[in-house]
């Protein structure tokens, strides 16, 4: 038996006409989930504001608590050394007292009733 063949349809080649591609963008992958967070209230800051002002008994009664000595006992103690420190301060010295800090005297002013000055006093971290 022989074989029959159709003929063959014949392509003919024609000039490359140029293909316009989109260029291949990829797609990103898979984001994981995000996680809801709960915004938290931040209190304003306030500025530190002092208690009231402390006085000379007020330090008095303070020393003996932490001392435990008694208060007729503190008291000249305490004189002393606040006369000392006044005086040190008038004289223009600088302090340097821990843990009470370091105070450096910027300026000072004579008036008819007082002498003003103007101090830093710098405090370490607790």
């Amino acid at each position: 038996m022989a074989k029959t063949t159709s003929p063959k349809a014949t392509k003919t080649k024609t000039a490359a006409s140029p293909k316009t591609t989109k260029p291949k963008v990829p797609t990103p992958p898979e984001a994981p989930e995000a996680r809801v967070v709960e915004p938290t209230i931040v209190a304003a800051a306030e500025p530190i504001v002092s208690s009231g002002v402390l006085r000379k008994p007020d330090l008095i009664s303070a020393v003996v608590m932490r001392s435990g000595a008694k208060p007729r006992d503190v008291k000249p103690i305490v004189d002393a050394v606040l006369a000392t420190l006044g005086e040190a301060i008038a004289d223009g010295q600088e302090l340097n007292l821990p843990p009470l800090g370091k105070l450096k005297l910027q300026r000072a002013k004579e008036t008819d009733k007082a002498r003003i000055t103007i101090a830093k006093l710098r405090q370490p971290k607790v």
